[in-house]
């Protein structure tokens, strides 16, 4: 009898050379496929920063409904000169944050330990997702009285990366309202009559970058309750997106003012705005705006506007002249802007 060896089965697989191919291939697709996906989630990120601009704007169309006057920033001004409120905490009731509302103490200022918790609160419709940091929470300062370090440290406080239109330049003190142009200004309340430019072509809230600040500074600025100027109010004298194109200065001169008042997100190429009659546009960063003189250092704030005079403590507009992005932001300089130009 012949012995026969069992006939080897046929076996089919990849080579190396073949095994390598497919993974390029992958590669190759998923690296096609990031960007499409990372700018699908950044859609979805702006459409919401959109909805959450609409509601703010919505809820200061029903205060003015309500109470004749748009709301107001930092509008107790007996307590001290930067020591009142957001606009935020003054609509609160009409965008479903009424607990908060009731839940302040206005016989106090916001430093008073009675409305310390509130500060911690944080109304995500004040967040825009594209910001890497504006979720972040920090311990309370030390304004907040009286309150030991162990409260302050054990309670938080809430930031927020939109703010109120204040015009060309931020009023610090009551002495500057009479030069304020916007429609959320410092001390003191707008009636929708004033604006004669049009509501439609007049900013009424706007995005900032909370997140390019520095960590050190973050902890510090833009708290969501507080009416301080450079919480959460901006204004048009830096071009929108400046911070972003002056990062370097920023760091080596310590520019605290660009971050702190200029206008801006991290949505590619632009920023999202609502007018004064509700409606939410997507402004580009290559908006027309007035000229920055880059070699002047003003009061060690950063650059200034070219004509631009800073006397007697008061913004002066000498021979500086406004750009559309400007003059979006005033509510009675009598500019006719076409909607081409935005």
């Amino acid at each position: 009898m012949v012995y026969r060896a069992p006939a080897r089965t046929s076996r089919w697989g990849f080579t190396l050379i073949e095994l390598l191919v497919v993974i390029a291939i992958i590669a190759v697709l998923i690296a096609l496929l990031l960007p499409a996906v990372q700018s699908a989630r950044e859609a979805a990120r702006r459409a919401q920063c959109t909805n959450n601009l609409k509601q703010l704007a919505l809820a200061a169309m029903n205060y003015e409904s309500a109470n004749g006057c748009l709301p107001g920033t930092n509008l107790r001004l007996q307590f001290c000169n930067s020591c009142g409120y957001s606009p935020f905490v003054a609509m609160a009731g009409f965008f479903e944050q009424t607990a908060v509302f009731n839940a302040i103490n206005f016989n106090h200022h916001m430093y008073r330990g009675e409305n310390a918790t509130v500060a911690g609160v944080g109304p995500t419709t004040l967040w825009c997702p594209s910001d890497p940091a504006v979720n972040k929470t920090f311990p309370l300062d030390s304004f907040y009285f009286p309150l030991t370090a162990a409260q302050r440290q054990a309670l938080r406080q809430v930031n927020t990366g939109y703010g109120g239109n204040a015009g060309l330049w931020l009023t610090y003190w009551t002495g500057q309202v009479s030069a304020a142009r916007g429609t959320m200004n410092n001390g003191m309340v707008v009636r929708l009559s004033e604006i004669t430019d049009g509501t439609s072509n007049t900013l009424m809230l706007g995005e900032r970058a909370f997140g390019i600040m520095s960590p050190s500074d973050q902890q510090f600025y833009c708290w969501w309750n507080s009416g301080y100027w450079g919480d959460t109010s901006f204004d048009t004298m830096y071009p929108l997106n400046y911070a972003f194109r002056a990062r370097q200065q920023i760091a080596q001169f310590g520019w605290w003012r660009v971050p702190l008042s200029a206008s801006g997100s991290f949505h590619p190429g632009g920023a999202n705005f609502a007018m004064c009659d509700g409606s939410v546009r997507f402004l580009k960063e290559t908006i027309n705006s007035w000229q920055i003189n880059t070699n002047s250092n003003q009061l060690g704030g950063g650059p200034d506007p070219v004509g631009l005079q800073f006397i007697n403590s008061v913004w002066n507009m000498g021979t500086a002249v406004p750009g559309i992005f400007q003059a979006l932001s005033t509510r009675s300089g009598g500019e006719v802007i076409s909607a081409d130009a935005l």
